[in-house]
């Protein structure tokens, strides 16, 4: 398989966030480091794929959201 490198936007994409969002989370030094080439940054996917699946497991895994009733209130059993 052939590595990828993806541009920040490509990065927000992939996560679901918007490039503000992305910047934040490189400063912050959650986002993984990217590989320079002179003014470019640009991450390998697989680094990417790596640091999705480390949040989740951070997380606690991956869950449904609770359904919700008519009024946009969670239902209560």
């Amino acid at each position: 398989m052939v590595m990828q490198l993806l541009t920040l936007d490509e990065v927000a994409a992939r996560l679901g966030v918007c490039r503000r969002t992305a910047e934040t989370l490189l400063a912050s030094g959650r986002l993984p480091r990217p590989v320079r080439f002179g003014r470019a940054r640009r991450w390998a996917d697989e680094q990417l794929d790596a640091f999705i699946k480390a949040e989740i497991e951070r997380a606690g895994g991956y869950s449904m959201p609770a359904t919700r009733g008519r009024r946009g209130r969670p239902r209560t059993s």
